[in-house]
């Protein structure tokens, strides 16, 4: 009973902080109606538009990454670390947007770019809430070091 208190103030504060969330979700009164909400099929995401706070029981699990290209431009420059990415996984494990949290070279052809691409085609067992598949965003880095 507790859990689901506090599953529901989470899931309530994270509808009051998004502007994403349809009208008719809006003042739902109960854990039960939150749940309805959630496994009703009219609820499609569209890249880019998942809340960035989702609450899940199950966080999403890559199962194929793709390794970024070190520019060779980089290398020779001698930039090493990490790039903080924070990418969109929708229920089906694909990737929607990515953003760079923290980069170590922008522009055409830096690292940020390169960890964005390799990014994108990566696969996840997607995040879960009531066993069921959910779109979320996760925050990882990806390093670079020679």
């Amino acid at each position: 009973m507790k859990k689901s208190l506090v599953l529901f103030f989470i899931i309530i504060i994270s509808i009051s902080c998004c502007t994403h969330i349809p009208k008719d979700i809006k003042g739902v009164e109960s854990i039960e109606e939150i749940k309805k909400f959630v496994n009703t099929p009219h609820v499609v995401m569209v890249q880019g538009t998942t809340p960035k706070i989702v609450v899940y029981e199950e966080e999403p699990i890559p199962i194929l990454k793709v390794r970024p290209e070190y520019p060779q431009s980089a290398k020779e420059a001698g930039i090493m670390g990490q790039v903080l990415i924070r990418a969109e996984v929708f229920e089906d494990g694909t990737v929607g947007s990515v953003e760079i949290v923290e980069g170590l070279q922008s522009g055409p052809g830096g690292i940020d770019e390169c960890a964005i691409k390799a990014v994108k085609q990566w696969k996840f067992i997607p995040a879960k809430l009531q066993n069921k598949p959910i779109a979320v965003w996760v925050t990882f880095p990806i390093r670079f070091q020679n």
